[in-house]
C-alpha cells in the first residue's frame, strides 16, 4: 500500500535538495549539529486544497535560526541568508519538479514555489539566537499510482 505525501513531507523533501542535513519541523535543542550551518524550520500556516481537481496549495512558515555557539550576539546575517538562499532556489528552479519522500510515500511533483512575505526577524526564546522567517507558498500533486 502506498501512503499519501503531506505537505510537511514535501516542503522537507524540497528543502532537501538545497539544505540535506539541516531542516525539520522541529528545531532540536542541542544546536551542535546546525550550528555551524543553521536549521530552517517549516510549518504549514494556511492553504488551500484543490476543490475540483489534487492540486494542494498551502503556505507554509519558514523560520531559520543560526546560533554562534561561543557569543551571546544572535549571527542575524547567517539566519537572513538561509532565508535568502530559499527564494533565490524558488527563482531558479521554475520548471515542475519531483521529489521523492521515501519509505512507501508517494513521490510528489512541485508544480511551484514562491516566497509571498517579505523575511523578517522574529523573536526567540533562546539567547544569542537569530531567528528569521518568511512565508511560502508550495503547489503541489502526489504522483498518481499505487492505493491507500
Amino acid at each position: 500500500m502506498s501512503l499519501h505525501p503531506t505537505t510537511d513531507l514535501v516542503a522537507l523533501a524540497w528543502l532537501a535538495t538545497l539544505f540535506p542535513d539541516n531542516s525539520g519541523v522541529d528545531l532540536p535543542q542541542e544546536n551542535t549539529t546546525w550550528a555551524a550551518s543553521g536549521f530552517v524550520q517549516i510549518k504549514t500556516i494556511g492553504g488551500t486544497p484543490g476543490a475540483h481537481f489534487p492540486l494542494r496549495q498551502p503556505v507554509l512558515s519558514v523560520d531559520c535560526w543560526a546560533v554562534d555557539p561561543g557569543s551571546d550576539w544572535p549571527p542575524w546575517n547567517k539566519a537572513t541568508q538561509l532565508c535568502e538562499q530559499i527564494i533565490a532556489a524558488c527563482y531558479l528552479d521554475t520548471s515542475k519538479r519531483q521529489v521523492v519522500i521515501g519509505g512507501d510515500y508517494l513521490p510528489a511533483h512541485v508544480q511551484s514555489i514562491y516566497p509571498v512575505s517579505e523575511v523578517r526577524r522574529a523573536p526567540s526564546d533562546v539567547a544569542g539566537y537569530a531567528h528569521t522567517t518568511f512565508d511560502l507558498a508550495v503547489n503541489w500533486v502526489a504522483a498518481t499510482g499505487g492505493t491507500a
